[in-house]
């Protein structure tokens, strides 16, 4: 996979698995770096972060997905919003987004934030079209399974049908659904897959097939997980969660 040279430390928070979310909602999770600028002292990279933060805003409510940097090149940043969400729904998300992450992470030099909507990343270092191997968050529902193993089986096959069919899509999105038929109450599986556009379609496998790959040790038989990175996201339950 492609190296990064992101300064944030690989971070994996076990959180309990959130419903389905709406607009407005509180933020998934979050990520700041560990180095802080004195924005007191700098006002210039105040000012050139808080215009990048509005352009990426107005941009990605457009598209569903942008990239920018401030007029100084001082900052970088990125926002994807999920393909099956409505444009209004991805305009509130990002300004939300927006907003947060700089209440999450004040005068940090990079940092990144998840919602379920939309995701917002910036840095003072250049980051794209590459993968994001750093910035991770896996997320599972806390109810288990029946059948765990023949679960996990069903749920393997769903995922890697996704990374494929994602990376070779124009949205670089995928969703669906299978059914577990030898398991008595006729379960079904929904899942999610997505990957930011500035990545090639070899690199948007590759980072869905190592998150899918982590699914059997970090969410293994639980009825629903997620994992977050900055480049791919991936998603399922035993509920609908997405729009078709």
């Amino acid at each position: 996979m492609v190296a990064s040279n992101f300064l944030l430390p690989i971070l994996a928070l076990c959180l309990t698995m959130r419903l389905q979310g709406t607009i407005s909602a509180d933020p998934l999770s979050h990520i700041c770096s560990p180095t802080s600028t004195n924005y007191t002292t700098h006002p210039p990279l105040d000012h050139a972060l808080s215009s990048l933060l509005r352009t990426l805003s107005a941009k990605t409510a457009i598209t569903g997905f942008a990239t920018a940097s401030s007029p100084d090149r001082k900052y970088h940043g990125l926002g994807l919003c999920r393909a099956d969400v409505t444009r209004y729904d991805c305009k509130v998300c990002m300004e939300d987004a927006t907003a947060e992450i700089r209440h999450l992470c004040p005068n940090k030099e990079e940092a990144i934030v998840w919602f379920d909507y939309c995701l917002v990343h910036y840095s003072n270092k250049s980051f794209f079209g590459k993968i994001d191997e750093k910035n991770k968050i896996y997320m599972w529902n806390t109810l288990n399974v029946s059948a765990p193993h023949l679960f996990n089986r069903y749920l393997g096959e769903l995922m890697y049908q996704f990374s494929s069919q994602a990376s070779l899509s124009l949205s670089f999105f995928a969703t669906g659904e299978i059914q577990l038929s030898e398991v008595g109450d006729k379960t079904t599986i929904y899942g999610l897959a997505q990957c930011s556009y500035d990545l090639s379609s070899g690199d948007c496998k590759a980072c869905l097939d190592e998150v899918i790959g982590e699914l059997p040790t970090r969410c293994s038989g639980k009825q629903g997980g997620r994992v977050l990175t900055g480049s791919c996201n991936i998603r399922y339950e035993v509920y609908p969660f997405y729009r078709t």
